[in-house]
């Protein structure tokens, strides 16, 4: 059976705007509400009164958070707003750093580009990107409110493919959101100089609030609107080509795929495959689907690195060194410059490459590892990595000593001590033959 159509947001303001009256956005509110009141009657100010509100005000974007999740997966009705979700504790937290690290972008950028080409241009370039960083803002917040993945809300080419799958109206969103910003002052303003005095504080704190839902209504509702484009899946398996009801398995989902790319649709196909796997992400035959698709369609091809990160830590803790080792030289092929971000993976797939006899590969992943990692806790093992590698390959027994030396030095406790010591006991008796 069809999905019926989802009217656009701009049709949709009666919903956003009773949104924040349904029963735990009321309730969240008014408590807030008078925590803020009786917070600002107790404590005058203060390094205190400045903990504490922010405390609140982290409790309320927690709520606004799973106000623009539950209503982009689908969840706008009562049923689900009573319903208990993951929480996601840290997510206002991850916003206040992008909106800093924002924040001190502008003046950095403006000025670089003042002390290059001039004063004017450099307020020319101030404005510029205050403006172009404003505009990312609602797409940083969307991207934070479904990964949870703070990389992902400041990555420019994720924020652009959202930006891109909303099309137009994603400015039309934005504009909307500008103007809901100073509403929560402008309705202050005009509504409370006619209430008793003695309710208003209350009341400005619940208004000001309530906008901060209406604007998080809105950003979740674009993205249901959108969630084809987006690859989101929606409650109840409403995914952009699933129309059971069911949510689709791995091999069904495949299939589809396959299907798409005969059709050459690989763009769609790579969609569905990247919804399928964040909603599925230790299914392998899903990944492996999906990543032979980035490997395969050239536009794509810049998004594999940041894949092949998570594919190679799910592999390796699924203990497939071997197909790892596949991945990793598959893309290495495309990105010659591409090693794992993470250093256990690094170091995991280091000791697979040595023991496959994969050389090369050995030293491209250990080379420059502690300059990059720092006293990392994989950094013995890597050592004794570098120690075997410079002893078996390179024939450099002389390196392998100095590098086991630092190594029994630095970590006489580590769990590769005896392996080391053992090591260096063979080259030593080779030494004197």
């Amino acid at each position: 059976m069809r999905q019926p159509a989802i009217a656009p947001f701009w049709e949709r303001f009666p919903f956003f705007f009773a949104y924040p009256f349904r029963f735990d956005s009321l309730l969240s509110l008014s408590l807030l509400s008078m925590a803020f009141w009786l917070l600002n009657h107790v404590i005058d100010g203060g390094i205190i009164s400045l903990v504490l509100s922010g405390l609140l005000f982290v409790a309320l974007l927690r709520h606004a958070f799973k106000v623009l999740e539950r209503i982009a997966l689908g969840k706008a009705d009562e049923q689900a707003w009573l319903e208990n979700t993951q929480e996601h504790p840290y997510r206002p937290y991850k916003q206040f750093l992008v909106l800093l690290i924002g924040a001190a972008l502008i003046p950095l950028l403006a000025g670089l580009v003042g002390s290059a080409f001039g004063e004017l241009m450099g307020q020319v370039a101030l404005i510029v990107v205050s403006l172009a960083l404003l505009l990312l803002i609602p797409a940083s917040i969307m991207v934070l409110a479904l990964t949870d993945d703070l990389a992902e809300s400041m990555n420019p080419e994720e924020l652009w493919r959202v930006m891109r799958a909303i099309g137009l109206p994603y400015l039309g969103m934005w504009g909307c959101l500008s103007l809901l910003t100073g509403s929560g002052a402008a309705a202050s303003s005009l509504l409370l100089p006619r209430l008793p005095e003695a309710i208003t504080p209350l009341l400005f704190f619940f208004i000001n609030m309530y906008f901060v839902i209406v604007m998080y209504a809105l950003m979740g509702y674009v993205l249901h609107q959108y969630h084809e484009a987006l690859g989101i899946e929606q409650a109840g398996g409403t995914q952009a080509q699933n129309t059971k009801g069911d949510k689709p398995d791995a091999r069904s989902q495949l299939a589809q795929a396959g299907e798409l790319v005969r059709a050459g649709q690989v763009g769609e196909a790579i969609r569905l495959l990247a919804a399928a796997v964040q909603a599925n992400p230790q299914d392998l035959s899903l990944r492996e689907g999906y990543f032979k698709l980035l490997l395969a369609s050239e536009p794509h091809r810049a998004e594999l690195p940041r894949e092949a990160d998570r594919y190679l830590s799910i592999l390796l803790q699924q203990k497939r060194d071997d197909l790892g080792l596949r991945v990793l030289e598959s893309v290495r092929r495309l990105h010659p410059a591409y090693l794992p971000a993470d250093g256990h993976v690094r170091a995991a797939l280091g000791r697979a490459a040595l023991n496959a006899h994969r050389h090369d590969l050995t030293l491209a992943l250990v080379k420059g590892f502690d300059q990059q990692f720092g006293n990392h806790a994989a950094l013995p093992e890597v050592l004794l990595l570098g120690a075997r590698l410079a002893s078996e390959h390179l024939r450099n027994d002389a390196q392998a000593l100095k590098i086991l030396d630092m190594l029994l030095q630095r970590f006489p406790n580590h769990a590769v001590r005896d392996e080391a010591l053992q090591l260096q006991t063979v080259i030593q008796r080779l030494q004197q033959v």
